[in-house]
């Protein structure tokens, strides 16, 4: 699964913030500001759902799996299967 930093194009908006009419910095206090934007990751919305849908099952995943009941070597096997599925392995 590639980091959302890695599936970023740029120029890709998921949303747009509508302009509040404020002078950019104007309701935040200077030593507060940042120096340069954030860097955030730029995607179509479809994809950064998909994104955090593939993050959350593999997620659930994890946290189905009987912790209690697998040896050291069969969970290592388990999480292999969900790092390889894409998040479609099934917790047994």
């Amino acid at each position: 699964m590639k980091l959302i930093y890695e599936r970023s194009q740029a120029g890709r908006r998921a949303s747009s913030v509508p302009d509040p009419g404020l002078e950019p910095g104007a309701a935040i206090p200077e030593h507060l500001q940042r120096s340069q934007p954030p860097r955030l990751p730029e995607m179509a919305e479809p994809e950064l759902v998909r994104h955090f849908t593939e993050l959350s099952t593999r997620i659930n995943l994890l946290l189905a799996l009987p912790l209690d009941k697998l040896d050291r070597l069969s969970l290592k096997r388990k999480l292999d299967e969900i790092g390889r599925s894409g998040g479609e392995a099934r917790a047994r």
